[in-house]
């Protein structure tokens, strides 16, 4: 452009415009130009430290503290603790290159494989991906743990998340039930192909798990996903809490479930104000929950079937629960269903609560045997030798006739 300028073909103020400087500017760079050049034109910063540079005892108190309360942290989470923490406000390009050329990060190589993402859907509650996190959440402090979560399709907000001991049936049990009571029924539910969500086994495929059971009843679609990048949202949540949540426990010194847990309801907030999103449809997808609280504690439930024998009783978890006579006759050879409450265990045949007493089941039953026990005994019975016993001197068999000495010897000349 300054050699437009120098050749007439183009007017100063024209060429301030294009270059966004002032025709002052314009006139020192065409002057500069006629006179050393069109190396003229370069910085005379180049190769200079900048005025914008940071002091180098800040950079020494940056990495300090890194090593010390931060060791191991991302340059972005760095960043963000450095300045709520510290009052010390960063860039994360420049941490980033002071930790790289302090040893303590290194670049991460670009995504080989790049899977095609799925479109959000458009409310809040038409779908929420659940799964759960294995993972040494303490850092050996203490015992490895699971965390339940759950995350909205349409804004990546995190509804729900508790660390657990082990990832179970009634963890998720809980977890939708937290979940219902302060959002309502979602339109559906989207998890793994876990066993407590899938029946895998071909031959009884169509029985249901305890959990499709209880969404069936609450009216909430299972979708079960064939792939962990299927339900990438929840996948890449669980990869942020595995890293930012454990470096924040060691930050707080907590070393256990509970204080995790309560500490958890507060990191929520401030998760979902830092990832979540908008949704494309502001309405609300959840639906009211229509059932009372005792329908609810039910359904959210162990279930298990049991047949009534002709005596009238249902045998549980060593227990005999002998169904009351009232009930008695329209239940014998009918197939009830027991429900196992935090609070107390139910029998119901249909949508009839049946009575019944307790008994323990050693004493309702003699233990015996089985089959091959009882045949291996008999084994040992048949082999052992014949007893052979002795007749005192006494006895009356000796004083028979048949036992007289005089037949005795005829009957060894042989002649009777």
């Amino acid at each position: 452009m300054l050699e437009e300028l120098a050749c007439g073909r183009l007017r100063q103020q024209r060429a301030s415009e294009l270059l966004g400087v002032s025709p002052r500017q314009v006139k020192r760079l065409v002057s500069a130009c006629r006179r050393y050049g069109s190396a003229s034109v370069r910085s005379k910063k180049r190769g200079q430290p900048s005025n914008r540079r940071h002091a180098d005892t800040l950079r020494e108190q940056v990495l300090a503290q890194e090593a010390e309360r931060y060791q191991g942290f991302g340059p972005t989470l760095l960043a963000e603790y450095l300045a709520h923490e510290h009052a010390i406000v960063l860039s994360v390009e420049t941490l980033r290159q002071w930790l790289i050329q302090a040893g303590r990060w290194k670049a991460k190589s670009k995504r080989k494989n790049v899977h095609r993402p799925r479109d959000r859907r458009p409310r809040f509650g038409e779908l929420v991906q659940i799964d759960g996190s294995p993972h040494d959440w303490f850092e050996g402090r203490a015992p490895r743990c699971t965390m339940i979560m759950f995350i909205d399709d349409a804004t990546s907000r995190t509804v729900y998340a508790r660390l657990v001991p082990t990832e179970t049936t009634q963890a998720y049990f809980e977890a939708i039930r937290a979940h219902l009571s302060q959002h309502g029924r979602p339109l559906a539910y989207y998890s793994d192909r876990h066993s407590i969500f899938r029946v895998n086994q071909a031959e009884v495929e169509a029985q249901p798990t305890q959990v499709e059971r209880a969404l069936q009843a609450l009216d909430v679609a299972l979708i079960c996903a064939h792939s962990p990048q299927a339900k990438g949202r929840v996948e890449r949540v669980h990869k942020t809490f595995q890293d930012r949540f454990v470096k924040a426990l060691r930050v707080a010194d907590i070393s256990d479930i509970t204080a995790a847990n309560a500490f958890l309801q507060d990191y929520l907030i401030e998760h979902n104000q830092r990832f979540a999103k908008p949704a494309h449809d502001p309405q609300d997808a959840h639906r009211p929950v229509e059932q009372t609280e005792a329908e609810l504690q039910r359904i959210l439930s162990p279930h298990h079937l049991r047949k009534v024998t002709k005596q009238g009783t249902v045998q549980f978890d060593n227990t005999v629960y002998k169904i009351a006579s009232t009930h008695l006759r329209r239940s014998i050879g009918k197939t009830v269903t027991v429900v196992v409450t935090s609070s107390a265990v139910e029998l119901w045949h249909g949508t009839k609560q049946l009575a019944f007493d307790t008994m323990d089941l050693d004493i309702w039953r003699a233990q015996v045997k089985d089959k091959k026990a009882l045949d291996a005994e008999m084994d040992r019975l048949t082999r052992l030798p014949a007893k052979v016993t002795k007749p005192a001197k006494n006895h009356p068999w000796r004083h028979s006739p048949i036992h007289s000495p005089a037949i005795a010897s005829s009957d060894q000349r042989g002649h009777v």
